[in-house]
């Protein structure tokens, strides 16, 4: 009984000092303290979008897949932002793969700094999969991971950068950390 209550006792002290360096952070932080924990997107990461070179690829995994080790069909989705922050377009491609290289289309019109977050939409949940393949009942975030290759105009060679800086707005139109 005593292992018991001072493993409760712990876990809500650990619970309770995190909530306080949240609150304490709550000026610099893009994320509200509830979507740190009850996050129901599935952002990666965010990428500046360049018109300036030959092309840009992405590397994208399905976290899906790599879960479960079959494939399982998703839709990469690529959402573009203006300068301002601004939603300006909205690109998605459709693969079962693992990894899917993908060259990106971008915006029709974009001024020299937009850029662009990844995200996954399936009909699968990524939770229930977790409760089916890992038998957790726990809700995990999920986060899926890509790099961005940026081709110069005349070269075979590009540079691959991974993303940064995610922080999006609950209604998914506009950069969170260009408000705050």
């Amino acid at each position: 009984m005593d292992i018991k209550l001072n493993f409760i006792k712990k876990t809500i002290i650990r619970f309770f000092k995190k909530i306080i360096y949240l609150i304490s952070k709550k000026r610099s932080s893009p994320y509200s303290i509830q979507s740190i924990f009850l996050s129901q997107v599935n952002i990666s990461d965010f990428f500046v979008w360049n018109p300036h070179v030959e092309r840009i690829d992405f590397i994208a995994e399905n976290i899906r897949a790599l879960l479960t080790g079959e494939k399982i069909e998703v839709f990469h989705c690529f959402k573009f932002f203006s300068h301002k922050g601004d939603l300006i377009s909205l690109e998605k491609h459709k693969s079962s793969e693992f990894f899917t290289r993908i060259k990106l289309i971008g915006p029709p019109n974009s001024s020299l700094y937009s850029s662009f977050i990844h995200y996954i939409e399936a009909k699968r949940n990524f939770n229930e999969l977790v409760k089916i393949y890992l038998k957790k009942t726990l809700c995990f975030g999920e986060q899926n991971r890509g790099y961005c290759i940026y081709y110069p105009k005349n070269s075979l060679v590009g540079s691959s950068v991974h993303g940064n800086f995610g922080g999006i707005a609950n209604n998914g139109k506009n950069l969170l950390a260009r408000k705050k």
